[in-house]
């Protein structure tokens, strides 16, 4: 494979190799970037490439520099096939090997990244990281971070309308091809919008949202139950009790029975992790209803 992206960014591949490279690209967000790495390697090892060529002669000249061109006879050989070796390394040396980790719908799945950050997923949502560092990540669904703290190395996220970048944190990101969005619940997170638009730096309690085809973000506060399916943390002031039993509904995988006549009572609680049968117990008891399980 590297040997046809190297001919797609000299613009030496045929149709059928640049249709057969932009399929692949299209496959992942990580492609793209193991192209532009790709990309680096090759301009690192040719600096002046010709197109159907490499100059081993003018490559060495710029290293011996033009005052040495007495010597060039005897060591032309030996020097061309060091700095031919030299471009070969960076080009075909193997990239890291890229961990792709998939929660399917319903599931949560927790991943443990070798800088020690944990991310967890929620179904259907997907994680992609090379596995010799894990500070720069690729998501599609919704993910939620817990970053080790690393001044040196900032946390990156990539999603497909945003990118996030952290030093150490906790936060969520969610979107797909359509929206985007980041939840900070601890510390500072950069958003950066992909489609345009200035970045904004988010701390905890506050939230961006972009759309496809719109530029920047929208920043406002978030709704805390939007984090309870990680969280189990659930805080509800004056919110309709059929919105409640919705968010239970989703939380607990069950399918609750709720009352017309109760539809639109609203209710001011908290609970932390609670079983589904102690939330049901204390609404009941406060409402004196009979809200159950089909």
């Amino acid at each position: 494979m590297n040997q046809l992206l190297a001919k797609y960014i000299f613009n030496e591949a045929s149709p059928r190799e640049r249709e057969r490279v932009e399929r692949w690209l299209n496959e992942s967000p990580r492609r793209g970037e193991e192209l532009e790495r790709t990309r680096e390697r090759l301009e690192l090892a040719t600096r002046r490439y010709r197109p159907g060529m490499f100059d081993a002669r003018r490559a060495l000249a710029r290293v011996i520099g033009r005052r040495s061109r007495a010597l060039f006879p005897r060591v032309a050989a030996v020097a061309a096939v060091a700095i031919l070796a030299v471009g070969c390394w960076f080009l075909f040396a193997p990239s890291p090997r890229t961990v792709a980790i998939a929660a399917l719908e319903g599931e949560t799945r927790v991943c443990e990244l070798p800088d020690g950050s944990r991310v967890t997923l929620e179904g259907p949502a997907s994680l992609e990281y090379d596995e010799g560092d894990g500070r720069e990540v690729a998501v599609s669904g919704t993910a939620y971070f817990e970053v080790a703290r690393d001044p040196r190395r900032p946390f990156t996220v990539h999603a497909a309308l945003l990118d996030a970048r952290v030093l150490g944190t906790t936060f969520q990101v969610e979107g797909d091809e359509r929206t985007g969005g980041v939840l900070v619940r601890e510390g500072r997170v950069l958003v950066i919008p992909l489609r345009g638009g200035e970045g904004e730096v988010l701390v905890a309690g506050m939230s961006a949202a972009c759309l496809a085809g719109e530029e920047g973000l929208a920043v406002s506060p978030f709704d805390a139950n939007r984090l309870s399916w990680k969280t189990g943390e659930f805080r509800f002031r004056d919110t309709p009790l059929r919105e409640v039993v919705e968010l239970f509904n989703r939380h607990f995988r069950v399918a609750l029975s709720l009352p017309d006549s109760l539809a639109a009572t609203r209710i001011t609680a908290s609970f932390d992790r609670p079983t589904l049968d102690e939330a049901l117990d204390i609404i009941n008891q406060t409402l004196g209803a009979s809200i159950t399980a089909e």
